[in-house]
C-alpha cells in the first residue's frame, strides 16, 4: 500500500531532518521502475541517524512517526553513503512547492 503524505506531514518531515543533521529528497531505488519515495542520504553507519531522525520525531508528531517505524526501511549502499529510504511513501511533488518560488 502506497502512502501519500499530505503536504503539512512532509513539512515536519523536512523540518525534523534538518534538526537530525538530514536532508529527505525523493529516491527511486531497485525495482521501483521511475516511483519516487521519501529517503535520505547518511553516512555508512547512518543508522544512528536514523534514530536521531526517529526521535526528534517523536517528539513533532508521534502518529506520523509511529507510521515511519512500522512501515518498511530500506537501505542500498551507495559507496561511501548509504541511503535508507520507504518505498511505501510517496514522495510526489506538490503545486504548493512551486508556488513558492
Amino acid at each position: 500500500m502506497t502512502i501519500t503524505l499530505p503536504p503539512e506531514q512532509r513539512e515536519t518531515l523536512i523540518d525534523v531532518a534538518y534538526q537530525s543533521g538530514l536532508t529527505l529528497e525523493a529516491y527511486s531505488g531497485r525495482y521501483m521502475y521511475g516511483k519516487e519515495c521519501m529517503s535520505f542520504t547518511a553516512p555508512r553507519g547512518g543508522h544512528n541517524a536514523l534514530a536521531e531522525f526517529i526521535k526528534n520525531g517523536m517528539l513533532a508528531d508521534e502518529d506520523l512517526f509511529i507510521t515511519l517505524v512500522d512501515d518498511q526501511i530500506v537501505s542500498d549502499s551507495m559507496g561511501l553513503d548509504i541511503v535508507l529510504y520507504w518505498p511505501n511513501i510517496e514522495w510526489a511533488d506538490d503545486e504548493s512547492d512551486e508556488d513558492d518560488e
